[in-house]
């Protein structure tokens, strides 16, 4: 069943912005990202989930916010996909060339460039891919909002994600 597709996406974790420690600065290992027009200190938990039945996460990685999402596309794979789903950050141009020639399903959603914007059957398409896309942020609502995991509770990259993987994991 873990064959048949994956689906990838990421969230954003609040880190601590508290600057009471002995060296009066925020935690090093942590980066701002910018969503909807704010800025933000946070880290980012990358998951890849199977396409068909339940969602189950069978990849994570865990990166600082400077990271962006398409460079871990590979990563969050298993390797014997035959389809993959995603939002317009991951897409890459070579890669939906790539994948029309090794016959494997490309659907992570088109977007519009400056002066180039989505056609319609374009948009057709992504909205019929956001009903599968939408499986992808079912763990996130348990992890972040069942179990609480908002904010991250410890300093270091490494503490985290071993607590994020943890969480995906159970």
């Amino acid at each position: 069943m873990l064959k048949a597709g994956t689906i990838v996406d990421a969230t954003l974790l609040a880190a601590p912005v508290s600057k009471h420690n002995s060296r009066k600065g925020r935690n090093p290992e942590m980066s701002s990202t910018r969503k909807n027009n704010t800025w933000h200190f946070v880290a980012k938990g990358h998951i890849g989930v199977q396409a068909q039945g339940q969602p189950i996460i069978h990849s994570t990685e865990f990166t600082t916010a400077k990271m962006h999402d398409s460079q871990l596309l590979e990563e969050l794979q298993h390797g014997e996909e035959q389809a993959l789903f995603g939002v317009s950050a991951y897409t890459k141009q070579a890669d939906k060339r790539q994948a029309r020639q090794d016959g494997f399903y490309y659907g992570l959603s088109d977007r519009g460039y400056r002066k180039h914007p989505l056609s319609s059957s374009q948009k057709k398409r992504n909205r019929r891919h956001s009903s599968i896309r939408a499986k992808v942020e079912h763990p996130f609502r348990v992890i972040k909002h069942l179990w609480g995991h908002r904010k991250l509770r410890y300093k270091g990259l490494a503490k985290n994600a071993s607590q994020f993987t943890t969480l995906c994991a159970l």
